[in-house]
């Protein structure tokens, strides 16, 4: 294997068992003794920060290449321990092979790793220059990369997390503020993402090292965690594959892997008891119960397997201090395509833009209305963009293709206004009674106990719905029954009990509602659906 790599070393029949555990232990363990350093270096215990670095640098060495991004994460962490430390020599060597990976080539270096990550070495060897009192080479590897948006600031104390403050390169018109999370969209499946909750978690960590459950005390404590419900916490997430971790502020709390933070919130919850709608889980838990979808995009989903619906209707419930940052956190999510690349300043036409070349058109199942331009109809004004249902669903999205000027959807369900059949009926009812919605006896009718349920998920929409042979469609906007109406379905796109679907109907115009189709899906019927 070369020494210039992304990748962990493989483990195959050819490795022993001490090279094979050496890689399994080595990045959490060496993330953890990483993240130890960085606390006792900010209590000036430098020496005790020097000898942990050294310990993460060695097992990482043990599983990946000498100039893998994964080392070099080290190096430059060790590197800039040694600079405060006044070992400038030290310090000098280790930031200058850390700089000579993650440079640009056309600045003689390798080019590994995400931009921005550069960014960050340059200005700890800027840093280092001035400790050499060489202050104009300090400004030159400062001003190095600016004309590309690639410059962090200098000031460790900015704000709570480091990682966070930079050179906004990724929002159109870049400006210097913070926080800049448009430029690192793509950074997160290659950095080590260390979370830093608040001390008041700090027994819900404890127990999660020894068990693989949480009390109900625990649960309490990370409902009021803002990281739970930020924006940005679907991203990160979601996007970090085993490199997520997570710990609190105390310098001695403890540090529990994201994927066992994950299973162990994710076993939590069906423990509860019961699992159905019926449950009172979604009004005690508000915000954990949108994180419980996200546990289950981050065991599932990859990049090109997370659809625009999905994170969608995870984001819906989540919170942000700026309206751009919800369509920011949903692009990194979906796609390593930056806003910036888009040639469009609003964010909301951004994220379109990038889910229609990523070809997956789920977006249109969003309950806001639609374009009144021709051959663009369907498409959603920009603005908001809440989902139809948020409520987790699964699939890799809508797709779809362009003849000329007209889109395609394909893969779609073509239904007519008729009554249910037998078929139909058996589906909805059986749903219905599997997730306890009707008690016995109950006055409700099917069409209530269904719109009822929806209600439950999230649904905003009209109790009016359009009855079909395989099932009932409730659409966002009440349709007029003098309308000649089509109802399309996704077949590629489910929730447990249906799929979101399109109202297609006839006035001066082509005119369409998204909606909630609940009822049977048949694949062997899907076809393509020219739009207008």
């Amino acid at each position: 294997m070369d020494d210039v790599s992304f990748n962990l070393n493989t483990i195959g029949p050819r490795l022993d068992a001490a090279s094979q555990a050496a890689i399994i232990e080595a990045n959490p363990t060496a993330a953890g003794l990483s993240n130890e350093a960085q606390h006792v270096m900010r209590s000036d215990r430098l020496d005790e920060s020097i000898a942990l670095h050294l310990q993460a640098l060695d097992l990482k060495q043990r599983a990946c290449p000498k100039l893998s991004i994964q080392t070099v994460i080290t190096l430059n962490a060790l590197g800039k321990t040694y600079l405060r430390a006044g070992r400038l020599e030290e310090a000098q060597e280790l930031l200058l092979k850390a700089l000579k990976v993650k440079a640009d080539k056309n600045h003689w270096g390798l080019g590994l790793g995400p931009r921005l990550d550069a960014a960050t070495t340059r200005e700890n060897v800027a840093a280092l220059r001035e400790a050499q009192g060489n202050f104009d080479d300090a400004r030159v590897m400062r001003l190095n990369r600016t004309t590309k948006g690639e410059m962090l600031c200098g000031n460790y104390n900015a704000c709570k997390s480091v990682f966070y403050c930079g050179w906004d390169s990724g929002v159109p018109g870049g400006r210097l503020e913070k926080p800049s999370q448009a430029s690192l969209q793509g950074s997160y499946s290659y950095c080590e993402v260390i979370v830093v909750l608040s001390n008041a978690v700090r027994s819900v960590l404890e127990q999660m090292r020894t068990s693989d459950h949480l009390d109900s005390i625990h649960l309490d404590l990370l409902e009021r965690e803002e990281w739970v419900s930020r924006a940005w916490t679907y991203q990160e997430a979601v996007n970090s594959g085993q490199n997520l971790f997570i710990t609190c502020e105390d310098t001695h709390g403890a540090i529990v892997h994201g994927s066992h933070f994950l299973n162990c919130l994710g076993y939590t919850f069906s423990r509860l008891g019961s699992s159905d709608l019926a449950s009172d889980k979604r009004q005690r838990y508000p915000r954990l119960d949108a994180f419980e979808d996200l546990i289950a995009d981050y065991m599932i989903s990859g990049y090109q397997e997370r659809s625009a619906l999905q994170v969608m209707s995870n984001m819906d419930r989540r919170i942000q201090r700026r309206r751009e940052d919800h369509f920011y956190a949903m692009i990194g999510a979906i796609s390593t395509v930056r806003a910036s690349d888009c040639e469009t300043s609003d964010p909301c036409e951004a994220f379109m833009l990038v889910c229609e070349r990523k070809g997956d058109y789920s977006f249109i199942y969003s309950a806001v209305k639609r374009d009144s331009t021709p051959f663009r109809r369907w498409r959603p004004v920009s603005g908001d963009l809440p989902s139809i249902l948020p409520w987790h669903s699964f699939g890799e999205g809508q797709p779809a293709h362009k003849e000329s000027e007209f889109l395609y959807l394909d893969q779609m369900m073509l239904l007519e206004n008729h009554s249910m059949d037998r078929e139909g009926e058996k589906f909805v009812e059986e749903w219905l009674d599997s997730n306890k919605i009707r008690g016995v006896g109950s006055p409700k009718s099917v069409q209530e106990s269904m719109h009822a349920a929806l209600q439950f998920m999230g649904f905003k929409g009209s109790p009016d719905c359009i009855s079909t042979t395989h099932g009932l469609f409730f659409p966002w906007q009440r349709i007029s029954d003098d309308e000649e109406t089509t109802i399309l379905v996704a077949t590629q796109l489910r929730w447990t009990f249906g799929a979101p679907g399109i109202a297609r109907s006839y006035r001066n115009a082509e005119l369409y509602t998204p909606g909630v189709f609940f009822g049977r899906i048949d694949n062997a019927v899907a076809t393509s659906v020219k739009m207008s």
